[in-house]
């Protein structure tokens, strides 16, 4: 993605926003302690974040070159995506489950962390995707779950997420229809919403991000580490012979490593991301 594109769209679509009246996220609330122990509180008593999780910023290639993991075609660096991405066909269906991080919220300032499922956004300007937000405001953690059908806005569910929840989310398409569902089955709900578009399909992707509040990048919420199972594109493993599989690192554009993806499993449908910095 070249960089002036992904600026531009992110400047319009602010101007867009402001022009409606619509607010960034909301002030970090000040922390008692920096090393008091973390909150958690439930969507339903707090004001939904103004956030998107977006297209990834400008892709960099690895300061060191080495082996590449078997089966996938690139590694690279991106400001605020990590985890792994198919390109190179037209994708009907995307899904993975992970278990939902706990923040580990000890800082005065306003962090994020988004874990999703999703078609498009890395080779086009359009994402419909589906997941879990972790927030932090200070020493508060509070936790979403999401769709959203970027540049359109990042719509909360009123659904509970916890820490330790398990979370299984899939973005489905068919006859001009963007199905996103998220289930959580440890609390036992499903959320699913329906969108139509004429889209590119031209990605799909498991993703830890750090969002936008549609002006910059905001930093990464420490979450410790997600391991994501199950993934699956078309009904294939992410390093399927027929996709062409990037591997993504997040890293600032300071040069700080801030998340690892580690390599897919045997099967290709497993990994972990990994918390590195904020």
């Amino acid at each position: 993605m070249h960089i002036a594109r992904w600026l531009r769209l992110l400047t319009v679509t602010a101007l867009l926003l402001a022009s409606i009246g619509l607010t960034m996220s909301a002030p970090a609330q000040s922390a008692t302690s920096a090393s008091a122990r973390s909150a958690t509180v439930s969507p339903a008593v707090h004001a939904a974040p103004r956030l998107a999780v977006s297209m990834p910023g400008p892709l960099r290639s690895p300061h060191t070159v080495g082996p590449v993991p078997s089966g996938v075609r690139n590694v690279l660096y991106t400001e605020n995506w990590g985890g792994y991405v198919d390109t190179g066909t037209t994708f009907n269906t995307v899904t993975a489950t992970w278990t939902q991080p706990r923040g580990a919220c000890d800082s005065r300032q306003t962090m994020d962390a988004a874990f999703w499922v999703g078609l498009d956004g890395y080779t086009s300007d359009t994402v419909e995707q589906t997941g879990t937000l972790l927030q932090c405001e200070g020493v508060l953690a509070i936790y979403y779950a999401w769709y959203e059908v970027y540049p359109g806005a990042m719509v909360t569910y009123s659904s509970t997420v916890e820490p330790g929840d398990s979370l299984t989310a899939t973005v489905a398409y068919s006859d001009g229809a963007y199905t996103m569902t998220l289930k959580d089955s440890t609390q036992g709900w499903t959320d699913t919403t329906t969108a139509t578009g004429t889209y590119a399909r031209s990605s799909a992707e498991v993703i830890v991000e750090a969002p936008s509040n549609l002006v910059a990048i905001l930093p990464l919420a420490s979450f410790g580490s997600v391991t994501f199972t199950g993934a699956s594109v078309d009904g294939e493993p992410l390093n399927y012979s027929g996709f062409t599989s990037n591997q993504l690192d997040m890293e600032s554009s300071g040069g700080t490593l801030e998340e690892s993806t580690s390599s897919l499993n045997s099967a290709g449908d497993s990994f972990t991301g990994t918390w590195d910095a904020s």
